[in-house]
């Protein structure tokens, strides 16, 4: 109170005082002000580093995506590289198939005009020189369907003839199935490079590593050790 009676009597300190009472003030005002903005940029700055967070994430994704794709379309690639040599096989040499089926002369050629599926059940009365002839007809006829069911038959009444498997395999071949005429082809190649017949096999070597590069290399090996046996 003494204080406040001795400003009124004396203005002009008054007014100085005043002065800095406000000078105070707003200098507390502006640090709250400061403290405030500060506060406000930390809380923008994170809400920035969230969707970089997010970007980076959606980044990883997309690389994973394009890495699943990429090998998606390198499997379609080696499926679509077979099937693209079979078809060119197909064009180029008519319907020799990579194992060789014979044509059938004018004196062994079988009556096949009136065969259908359900009456190939009746071939089992026929002898094998028979059925195998009549196997050869349909596949030259393009019976082909007709042609795998007679060689099936074949193969379970006589399973260690190679010819059965791989003319077999020439069906699947023109069929579309090259992956299933690559398996008889590799299951008869050992037979046949024992049988003294390596250059048949040589042929079939190419298409068989299209699907099974494993045995190929089993394969390649046995040709190696009969061409050393026979030096």
């Amino acid at each position: 109170m003494y204080i406040v009676k001795w400003l009124m009597g004396h203005p002009i300190a008054a007014i100085l005082a005043l002065g800095v009472i406000a000078i105070l003030l707003a200098m507390g005002s502006g640090e709250k002000n400061n403290v405030l903005i500060e506060k406000q940029a930390d809380s923008a700055s994170n809400s920035l580093q969230k969707p970089l967070v997010a970007i980076t994430s959606n980044e990883k994704t997309a690389k994973n995506n394009s890495s699943n794709t990429d090998e998606n379309t390198n499997n379609k690639e080696v499926v679509t590289a077979a099937l693209e040599i079979s078809d060119a096989k197909v064009s180029n040499k008519g319907k020799v198939g990579p194992f060789k089926t014979p044509v059938p002369g004018d004196s062994q050629r079988a009556d096949v005009s009136k065969t259908s599926a359900a009456e190939i059940s009746d071939l089992e009365q026929l002898d094998s020189d028979g059925m195998l002839q009549m196997a050869r007809e349909a596949y030259w006829n393009n019976g082909l369907d007709e042609a795998a069911q007679i060689y099936l038959q074949l193969i379970k009444k006589e399973p260690k003839v190679i010819e059965h498997k791989g003319e077999l395999g020439n069906v699947y071949w023109r069929q579309g199935y090259p992956k299933k005429a690559a398996e008889l082809y590799s299951e008869i190649a050992i037979p046949l490079i024992e049988a003294g017949s390596s250059d048949r096999v040589v042929n079939m070597i190419g298409f068989i590593e299209l699907f099974y590069p494993d045995r190929v290399s089993v394969i390649v090996d046995r040709l190696e050790r009969i061409k050393i046996k026979n030096k």
